[in-house]
């Protein structure tokens, strides 16, 4: 049941604050690790990733004031020589809201869907289901501080407890067109993650967004941009780490 845990590890923080770069960003795809997003309308965003020449993950989010929806389904095509041969399958469906108690304040709870498709007959589907809840505070007149705890239920699936994170970030805004974020998280397999980054606003249409993680052991760097005309934008990410293929997002968003 190795391959179980080695996939289910990847709902951990959802593949957005892997690399830190959404903290800043109001897209409903934070949803995957931050339940007190809010929208301040209709709010609808797709990506599709490819993860070191290895994963491919589709990503579907919409969100209407405190109302937010997220799919996520990532597929591995593992080779014909290994024993699980064939495509291992992770899916997610997190349904959220959070409420604005006050001006500076927003909380949030979700409930996570999470099912697993292993590539062998003696496997049977796998399901189960997560519960988390977040905050986020707005301190002086710049700074954001969120919090949040991901699979506070502690679910298990396949005979294994999933990861139950609990991670925070702090961002500043000094202006409309320049955020800048620190985050960190953990559960209860790995070690501290840690991350710095942001999205600053060069033209009117063209946002330059970068990070740095930390994991413990060796750093990753992830850069991009995000172009936007009106209500519409395109988010163009790469993620560069030392020991790994070249991984990459593109998004779309209204």
């Amino acid at each position: 049941m190795s391959l179980i845990l080695i996939g289910a590890y990847g709902w951990s923080g959802g593949p957005y604050f892997a690399g830190f770069w959404m903290i800043p960003m109001h897209r409903v795809f934070r949803v995957s690790f931050d339940p007190s997003f809010h929208s301040n309308g209709y709010s609808f965003s797709i990506g599709y990733q490819k993860g070191f020449s290895l994963m491919n993950q589709v990503f579907a989010g919409f969100g209407y004031k405190g109302i937010n929806l997220l799919a996520e389904n990532m597929y591995v095509n593992l080779p014909e020589e290994d024993e699980y041969s064939g495509r291992y399958n992770e899916f997610s469906l997190t349904a959220g809201y959070s409420i604005i108690m006050v001006d500076a304040l927003n909380i949030g709870l979700s409930i996570s869907y999470y099912q697993i498709e292993v590539p062998r007959r003696d496997i049977p589907t796998l399901s189960t289901f997560g519960l988390n809840i977040g905050a986020r505070f707005k301190i002086y007149e710049f700074w954001k501080v969120g919090i949040f705890s991901k699979n506070i239920n502690l679910p298990e699936l396949g005979g294994l407890t999933m990861p139950t994170s609990i991670g925070g970030y702090i961002s500043f805004s000094p202006k409309a067109d320049i955020t800048t974020s620190f985050g960190a998280i953990k559960d209860q397999y790995g070690s501290v993650n840690f991350g710095f980054g942001g999205i600053w606003r060069i033209f009117e249409v063209l946002n330059i967004i970068a990070s740095l993680r930390y994991d413990g052991n060796v750093p990753s760097y992830y850069a991009g941009v995000s172009v936007g005309v009106k209500k519409m934008s395109a988010d163009i990410i790469t993620n560069i780490h030392p020991d790994l293929p070249l991984s990459y997002f593109f998004g779309l968003n209204y």
